[in-house]
């Protein structure tokens, strides 16, 4: 390695040490049961939950203004928490398309 730069020298460095620990989390990963909680994604993470959101959480929701949030709300207090984001095609405004536009970003959990 006489021939690399001390830059270049520092850059493979980094790059196998990258490659390590990569390595060593995947190896734990895949070995240890009790650290793969960790690396599991929760698939509702970020996502706004229709069945606890406020008006203005609501509105944060692609192609929901504040008259969809009034709904939405208004729909949950008469006929109790959406079980399934397709209940949300109950409420008057929400037909396929825009169920189908929002669907990434909501949740009922």
């Amino acid at each position: 390695m006489k021939w690399l730069t001390r830059q270049e020298r520092q850059v493979v460095v980094f790059v196998m040490i990258v490659v390590i620990g990569g390595s060593a989390v995947n190896f734990a990963y895949k070995h240890c049961a009790a650290i793969r909680p960790i690396f599991r994604f929760n698939p509702s993470y970020g996502k706004i939950n229709i069945n606890t959101a406020d008006s203005r959480m609501l509105c944060e929701i692609p192609g929901v203004g504040e008259t969809l949030s009034k709904r939405i709300i208004e729909y949950r207090y008469c006929n109790g928490p959406f079980v399934h984001a397709d209940d949300l095609s109950r409420v008057k405004g929400f037909s396929g398309v825009r169920l189908d536009r929002v669907r990434d970003f909501i949740t009922v959990e």
